[in-house]
């Protein structure tokens, strides 16, 4: 019961210093490029890499629960890379807030244990 406590007040623990932020826009203009067909899926792999590059930098796989944060980024990115038809959707910003909210969550967590 906790758990689910902390998650529906995770917001608290929102930080506008945040990478997760600036994952948070290269994501909106990501699924904003994809509209366009082709061009669209090509630059969503430019757009795709740098999210990683910023996750991996900021050490984001490293923490806790990592396996659910790379899990919901590797769909997202299959599905709007590959799924031609369906990369309309915007499988890039909501990837980036679920991973946002998973750790807005372990923050909230760790500051309830401590």
């Amino acid at each position: 019961m906790k758990a689910s406590i902390s998650a529906a007040t995770a917001f608290t623990e929102m930080s506008f210093s945040d990478y997760q932020l600036w994952v948070l826009l290269f994501s909106i203009l990501a699924d904003i490029f994809t509209l366009f067909p082709i061009v669209g899926n090509l630059i969503a792999i430019l757009f795709a890499v740098l999210i990683w590059v910023i996750y991996f930098l900021n050490g984001h796989f490293r923490k806790d629960r990592w396996a659910a944060k790379m899990g919901v980024k590797v769909t997202a990115d299959l599905f709007e890379i590959l799924g031609f038809g369906i990369n309309f959707l915007p499988f890039f910003t909501s990837s980036a807030l679920i991973n946002y909210w998973i750790t807005l969550t372990e923050r909230k967590m760790k500051k309830e244990e401590a």
